[in-house]
């Protein structure tokens, strides 16, 4: 190790620290930028780096009880999901799956005691569960839904007993609920342009998610049964990747307006539903994407 790695890990050593000193619960958003993850602090408005390695890093997404984060990085050349521990018991991130395929989109179960991904390593994307815990198996996951198309982005709900996904498997991407008990399958939108995105609210009665139905990327949400459907943002800029906060009154997302402007970066803005208004979170000169609330659900 070279002394500049040595330093940068003993950084990031101190860093995870005083993140778990200080406590994440619904305090913290965590996302994306250059190719690292990063954690701001809502309370201090201070910015943790988490990551710094050659890899990418994205996706990430909090465990229930805010003390992990798993993620997704191209450390292999191809996608696997990592997790970071917060709780200082490692200043590494955890390798979860090892496969030569693409694996993505991270999200835990309600008891954080599973992992919850999509990969294509049967031709298309499917959805697969990981066990965690000692003894853990990478290659021991579990195919949870396999078609001959694309699931991707899922999540379970907060009670544990649907999972919502994105299908292509009507011709374009549409939201999706898998009922836990009867398996049975529930397409929540059926609209000619591509719903994505998808994020439960901490109550698990809406859904946001982005869609492009009205001719530019918005923010929209909708009940479980596929009911109620409204928008959520109207402006120029392409909307994308909400995510709740713990009390469910706001959702962070990422947003950016290339019109006229090529040099038009991502930046984080925050929604409050209730009003309509919006709050830039981030505006530095790096692309930031991918938010995850901590306290919220895995999205």
């Amino acid at each position: 190790m070279s002394v500049r790695e040595l330093i940068l890990s003993v950084a990031l050593w101190i860093g995870l620290l005083a993140v778990s000193a200080t406590g994440v619960q619904g305090e913290a958003i965590a996302y994306s930028s250059n190719g690292d993850l990063y954690l701001i602090n809502l309370d201090t408005n201070a910015t943790t780096r988490l990551t710094d390695d050659r890899a990418d890093a994205w996706a990430p997404a909090w465990s229930p009880e805010g003390t992990a984060i798993a993620f997704v990085s191209n450390a292999d050349r191809n996608e696997n999901v990592f997790v970071l521990h917060l709780d200082g018991s490692s200043a590494e991130p955890e390798q979860l799956t090892t496969n030569s395929a693409d694996d993505r989109d991270p999200a835990w179960a309600p008891d954080s005691q599973r992992i919850l991904f999509s990969s294509n390593r049967d031709g298309d994307f499917d959805l697969y569960v990981l066990s965690l815990g000692p003894g853990m198996d990478p290659q021991a996951c579990r195919l949870l839904l396999g078609t001959d198309t694309n699931e991707v982005q899922a999540s379970w709900s907060p009670d544990g007993e649907r999972i919502l996904f994105v299908s292509d498997r009507a011709g374009n991407n549409d939201l999706y609920v898998l009922k836990r008990d009867s398996l049975e399958c529930v397409q929540l939108t059926t609209h000619e342009a591509d719903d994505e995105d998808p994020a439960w609210s901490p109550q698990g009665t809406w859904i946001a998610f982005s869609s492009v139905r009205d001719g530019n990327r918005e923010l929209y949400r909708i009940r479980p049964d596929g009911t109620g459907l409204q928008r959520l943002t109207e402006d120029p800029a392409i909307d994308w990747c909400p995510s709740w906060s713990p009390d469910g009154t706001q959702i962070v997302y990422c947003s950016f307006d290339p019109a006229g402007n090529y040099d038009a970066l991502h930046d984080l803005v925050v929604l409050t539903i209730a009003t309509g208004s919006v709050q830039r979170l981030t505006s530095s000169s790096a692309d930031e994407w991918f938010p995850a609330w901590s306290g919220s659900p895995s999205d």
